[in-house]
């Protein structure tokens, strides 16, 4: 008597594999639903990692309010009597403050808590560099503060305990935000320079004017006419500030140019990150396009507008 055949175990998910494997019609459709299963999966993936074009953002109303009314408090306190330079720190240390919490979160580096130090660390060195030397005005000290935050960053990357994912995009992440940060303190100097107030006023209408073209054109749909509209707003409000306060009108004009193309471009390079749709992130993204003009306005008032 031949004794019982053995059975082939079924699998551990309780699937029809042994059926399958004797139907081919089965096989079929099986292999199928796999494919199917795979492309899903990667047009999934695609969507995640495909870069998105400013056609298919919506237009960022809280962006556009950050630029305006930080260009303003910064106008104000460059402008106000006496306290200038106080007021100015205070500004830029909130300014500064707002992009260490955000900023992790908006570009989406790994090691938040760490990156979060060490933006906040250089920072505090960054503005140190500015308000405690006497000579703090000419930014001499600047370098040398924003020096020990990359060493800082370096260290950081280091010392993680994570396995060290994405090394790459953490370290240029932070280092993008200690260069903002840098760029901004720049801002703090302009109480000191004769030319400091005709050019923090151009900048201010500038980034304003150029903001709200920005926004006007994205609500349109006039992709095309955004960036030289911008730019162009930009540059006119600047000469018409230049005359309103009695500056050089072709200087002030080609401030309000440069201000308008460096904070629209920071934006644009900011507005596909996915995180952008929460207010803090915008925020961040708001105040960051209005730090990174502090150079051009710097140095506008120091060589151009200084009478």
């Amino acid at each position: 008597m031949p004794g019982p055949e053995p059975s082939t175990p079924r699998p551990a998910d309780g699937s029809d594999a042994e059926r399958m494997t004797d139907d081919p019609r089965g096989r079929r459709s099986y292999a199928g639903a796999v494919r199917q299963d795979l492309a899903q999966r990667a047009r999934r993936r695609l969507e995640i990692v495909r870069p998105t074009t400013v056609r298919q953002l919506p237009p960022r109303t809280p962006v556009t309010l950050t630029v305006v009314t930080y260009a303003t408090l910064l106008v104000v306190a460059v402008a106000a009597r006496g306290a200038a330079t106080g007021v100015t720190v205070i500004a830029v240390a909130l300014a500064s403050a707002v992009v260490a919490v955000g900023w992790t979160r908006l570009v989406g580096l790994p090691s938040r808590r760490g990156t979060l130090i060490t933006v906040s660390l250089s920072a505090v060195l960054l503005l140190a560099s500015v308000v405690l030397p006497d000579d703090g005005g000419s930014l001499r000290w600047v370098p040398a503060a924003l020096a020990v935050g990359v060493v800082v960053a370096f260290l950081h990357q280091l010392v993680r305990r994570d396995g060290r994912p994405r090394v790459v995009v953490s370290l240029s992440g932070t280092l993008l935000a200690l260069g903002i940060l840098a760029a901004g303190v720049t801002w703090v100097a302009l109480p000191s320079m004769a030319g400091g107030r005709d050019a923090a006023v151009a900048a201010w209408a500038a980034l304003a004017v150029a903001a709200a073209a920005e926004w006007l054109c994205h609500r349109a749909r006039w992709f095309t006419a955004l960036a030289p509209t911008a730019l162009l707003a930009g540059a006119v409000a600047g000469g018409l500030v230049g005359a309103l306060v009695e500056a050089s009108v072709p200087w002030c004009a080609l401030l309000g140019l440069a201000c308008s193309a460096a904070s629209l471009a920071l934006r644009v390079v900011l507005s596909p990150l996915p995180a952008l749709v929460t207010l803090r992130a915008q925020a961040v993204s708001g105040v960051a396009s209005v730090l990174v003009v502090g150079p051009l306005v710097e140095t506008a008032a120091r060589h151009l507008l200084a009478s």
